[in-house]
């Protein structure tokens, strides 16, 4: 009975060990509340070379940009304004000048920055009053080639994803020079030209299988309890 008993509850255990295993994995969240080595400036004027943000989360898989070529984003604190306060960031023009302008972000293998990455997914969140404006999200493959786009007015709050193979790297435009953005997502990116390591459909059976063994096994148990109290009864 006993031996019945602890085989029903390593099987159980093994079905609640599989169906965690089979929920998808959660996006990598980068909220810029805290980025090593960095100040948070003021949103306007000269950034300060402190609260210029590169290539300081490069472990986490991703470079920033502005699309004027100055090799960084403005780490902005607007506090109260944002709707997720207070740090955001921003892109910034040639004169170094925070301008709301548009800006890149490149993702890189974490473990290998020096090597190009891609992912299949990522977000961000514009965070400062709303237009009614539109805001825009591009993503790019390894070659620059465009992989898709999305558009929508700006809320405040308002979110811009993409979920494609591929992506190497995305441009994020502003409407006007009064939009910033924070809240990136993404999925953890990989080497390009490679794809994720997943086990053979046959390696993990399917979460219903698994709960149906699982039912099985406990009612075995149950039915042989049942007897034996029978024949105790006899």
């Amino acid at each position: 009975m006993l031996r019945i008993f602890k085989l029903t509850f390593a099987s159980l255990t093994f079905v609640a060990i599989s169906l965690i295993a089979a929920l998808p994995a959660q996006a990598d969240t980068i909220n810029f509340e805290s980025v090593p080595g960095l100040t948070p400036g003021p949103a306007g004027g000269v950034v300060p070379v402190s609260a210029r943000l590169s290539n300081q989360l490069a472990s986490q898989g991703v470079l920033f940009n502005s699309a004027s070529g100055v090799g960084y984003v403005a780490l902005v604190s607007i506090g109260a304004q944002a709707t997720s306060p207070p740090n955001v960031i921003s892109g910034v023009n040639a004169a170094n000048v925070v301008n709301f302008s548009p800006f890149l972000v490149n993702f890189v293998v974490p473990s290998n920055p020096s090597m190009a990455g891609v992912t299949d997914f990522v977000s961000i969140r514009g965070d400062l009053a709303g237009t009614g404006r539109p805001i825009t999200l591009e993503a790019f493959g390894i070659n620059g080639n465009l992989l898709g786009s999305t558009t929508q007015p700006d809320s405040g709050g308002a979110t811009l994803s993409l979920s494609v193979a591929g992506i190497n790297s995305i441009r994020v435009t502003p409407s006007q020079f009064n939009v910033v953005f924070d809240d990136l997502m993404f999925n953890t990116p990989i080497a390009a030209g490679t794809t994720p390591t997943t086990p053979p459909p046959s390696a993990v059976p399917e979460p219903t299988t698994m709960l149906l063994l699982g039912t099985g096994l406990a009612g075995i148990a149950a039915k042989v309890r049942r007897r034996r109290k029978c024949d105790n009864g006899d």
